[in-house]
């Protein structure tokens, strides 16, 4: 029986780590940079482009909230915890929204971060309830 117990929380775990919304989101820029432009150096531009405007600034706030005790930990499993991050989120894809056209990023990622910009809007609205 304990075996099971044990089985389970690993694959539980595997699965939260695999499926992180880091990972999940740097699949989708390496796809999509890739999918939408012609050359691996200009794919290389804009993944880290937009690398630099979603993952790494919520990554470096919650790294730091968590390094300071106000996050139980990079998974955010208190709901309380979570409205903030998705307001940063919100906000990183609100700035990329507005940056990359100017930039003259495909209008495939900026497609992306709009897409993302409303994402973070429903699911903040969701843990809100």
């Amino acid at each position: 029986m304990e075996i099971q117990v044990r089985m389970r929380k690993r694959v539980a775990t595997l699965t939260s780590n695999v499926l992180s919304p880091f990972l999940v989101i740097l699949a989708v820029i390496l796809l999509l940079s890739f999918q939408s432009t012609t050359s691996i150096l200009e794919a290389l531009k804009w993944t880290l482009i937009l690398i630099v405007l979603s993952i790494l600034p919520v990554f470096l706030v919650i790294v730091y909230l968590v390094h300071n005790d106000r996050l139980e930990g990079l998974f955010i499993n208190v709901r309380k915890q979570r409205t903030k991050i998705y307001l940063l989120a919100g906000v990183c894809s609100g700035v990329g929204c507005v940056i990359l056209p100017y930039l003259g990023a495909p209008k495939m990622l900026v497609a992306a971060f709009v897409a993302g910009l409303s994402a973070s809007v429903i699911f903040m609205a969701i843990n809100l309830i």
